[in-house]
Formats: C-alpha cells, structure tokens, sequence
C-alpha cells in the first residue's frame, strides 16, 4: 500500500505528459518541483513507473530501499528506481530538495549503472552546476517547453555523474584488468585479485563489473580463452600444454570451460570445425 504525506512548508510540484515521440526518443520529466519537508513529510510506495532524482541543497533524509537504509546529507544526489519498494523521509527537523521523477531513453541502464543496481542510490559528489540543472527541468516541465531541451539537461545530469565517478575510482579497475591481461597465465583467483587491491571479494566483484562491463571472473575466463585460442590456431601445443600455459589447473577444466565459451572443444577449434 502506498503511502504519501507530503506535508511540507513549500510545496511546488508540476506534472507534463510526454508525447510519443518523446517516449520514443529521449528522457522524458513526468513530474518535477521542489520541496521544502516538515517534520511528518514521508513517502513509502512502488509500482511507480519512473526513475526519481533527488538534489538535497539543505538539511537531510532517509532512504529505505530492499537494498537496505541510506543516509541522504546536504549536496547528494538520490537515484530511485520507483518501480521497486522504496520510503524517504526527514532525517531530522530540514529537508529542502528539488526533484525529478522521468523515464525514456536508456534510463534503467543509468539507473543499473550509476547505483550498481540499487546498492549505492545516493550519490554524495554531485556534478558541477547540479542544481542549475535541477532548475532548468523544473522549468521545462513547469512551462511546457520543448522535449529535447528537458531530456538534454536530464541526459547532462546522468553523463556527468558516470564521468565523475569514473574519474574518481576507475583507474585502480583499468589497472586491475590490465594485470589479469598480462598474468592471466598465473594461479589466481578474483579473490586473490581483490587483495592485491585491498578490498574484500564482494566489492571488488561489484565495481569491477560496472566498470569493465562483465566480473573480474568472467573476465580472467576471457583473457585465458582468447589466449588459447592463439595457441590453437599459432602453435603446435597440445592442448594439455595450452590449458596449463594460460592458467587452467588440469586439462579437463580447460576443455570444458572452452567449450563453454566458443560452443566447440579446442580440438574441433584448432581443426576449424
């Protein structure tokens, strides 16, 4: 049961239907305003077809979500998938935010993307001249202006945030693939990779895939088969030789996770069958 009090000192909320070419074509602002919560503001609701930014210029909230509770502090941008279960409310006496709930385009790629699938919805290093942004699709929405001009301000707020937090954790994640291509050979596994990098397993699995789009294991699989597939074509190893060279622990876990991943054994792959 949904669940919505939005008790506020201000309360300024503006609701536009998109057209078909926009839901065909770009990110799309269904709703958008600015409030500023009373103590007894509170929201607990899903099945709610759109994907909600918050931007939190003052005071502070609270974000349950099925991944667990979030803190949401001054200067933070709040990702929701309003589909899914979710409640926010005043941390304490202030809450003031801006908001946009909007749908469209790629929108569950950015969502899965930016939050790693919900497990890190509040995004505390906002972009440069976030709220200038927010305010330019409140006004989008609030004067019905031209779609494209909404949906390039909502596209700017989502590429600027996947750029800031590329450049603040990805090269530990570039380095990391690049010694998995380059020792793929060795005995290890994504653990022993992860403690290289000093994090545990769990995290490291996480922020791997966002970055290089598939797990750091399935990646060790990749560079370890594409290497064999080298060797098949290039050498005159036998295969047990070619297994052990790329990092296999016995020729049977070579074979069957070859043919796992090119569909054909390396026999059949050297013959070109």
């Amino acid at each position: 049961m949904n669940v919505i009090k939005e008790e506020c000192y201000k309360r300024d909320k503006y609701f536009r239907i998109a057209t078909e070419t926009a839901k065909q074509l770009y990110f799309f602002a269904l709703w958008a305003g600015e409030f500023k919560c009373k103590k007894d503001f509170y929201i607990n609701r899903k099945d709610f077809k759109s994907y909600l930014l918050i931007y939190t210029y003052n005071g502070s909230g609270i974000l349950k979500t099925k991944s667990g509770q979030f803190d949401i502090e001054k200067n933070s941008i709040t990702f929701i998938d309003c589909k899914e279960y979710h409640e926010y409310y005043p941390k304490e006496e202030e809450w003031d935010f801006k908001y946009f709930h909007f749908n469209g385009s790629n929108s569950k790629n950015f969502y899965k993307y930016i939050t790693n699938n919900g497990i890190t919805p509040v995004i505390s290093n906002c972009v440069n001249e976030i709220e200038t942004l927010f305010d330019k699709i409140i006004e989008s929405v609030k004067s019905k202006l031209p779609e494209h001009i909404c949906s390039k301000n909502i596209y700017k707020i989502l590429t600027n945030i996947v750029l800031e937090q590329s450049e603040t954790n990805m090269l530990e994640y570039i380095d990391a693939m690049n010694y998995i291509a380059e020792n793929y050979m060795d005995n290890f596994n994504v653990e022993s990779i992860a403690n290289i990098y000093g994090m545990g397993r769990s995290s490291f699995s996480i922020n791997f895939k966002k970055y290089a789009g598939m797990s750091p294991g399935e990646y060790i699989r990749k560079c370890r088969i594409d290497a064999s597939k080298s060797l098949l074509k290039n050498s005159t190893m036998s295969v047990e030789k070619i297994g052990y060279s790329c990092g296999f622990s016995d020729v049977s876990s070579f074979i069957r996770t070859f043919r796992k991943v090119v569909g054909t054994s390396p026999l059949s792959y050297r013959k070109g069958k």
